[in-house]
């Protein structure tokens, strides 16, 4: 049981890892297109 949560912990922070990679990929992408234009 306490091994099975750690691995669903380990997944929800890998999960928001790297959604936050993704926003933080896109708002830097919108930064550059913004004051490229």
């Amino acid at each position: 049981m306490i091994q099975k949560y750690s691995v669903s912990k380990i997944c929800a922070v890998a999960k928001t890892k790297n959604y936050l990679q993704k926003t933080k990929n896109n708002a830097s992408l919108i930064f550059f297109w913004r004051f490229s234009f």
